[in-house]
């Protein structure tokens, strides 16, 4: 998040300024579940169009479309190498 790196465990919570650059990664082999909370609401609906699109495919996504739906939400790639 930012320019930090944060490694969390089970029953942890990260709280994410708005407008911060983040990535997520499960750097394991178990299987992760998250729950976000995103105050104010309508933001729920890029996920949705994003599963949308994903789930309606034949073959890879077209990077075009992806970057079309972040746009529409004011959601821009994070600039730099990825944190993993």
């Amino acid at each position: 998040m930012g320019d930090q790196r944060y490694e969390v465990g089970p029953e942890s919570f990260l709280w994410m300024p708005r407008g911060v650059p983040h990535t997520f990664a499960n750097l394991g082999d178990e299987e992760v579940w998250t729950v976000g909370l995103i105050n104010p609401g309508g933001f729920e609906r890029f996920f949705t169009d994003i599963a949308e699109y994903l789930s309606s495919l034949q073959g890879p996504p077209d990077q075009q479309v992806i970057l079309d739906i972040n746009e529409r939400y004011g959601v821009y790639p994070a600039e730099g190498p990825a944190l993993l």
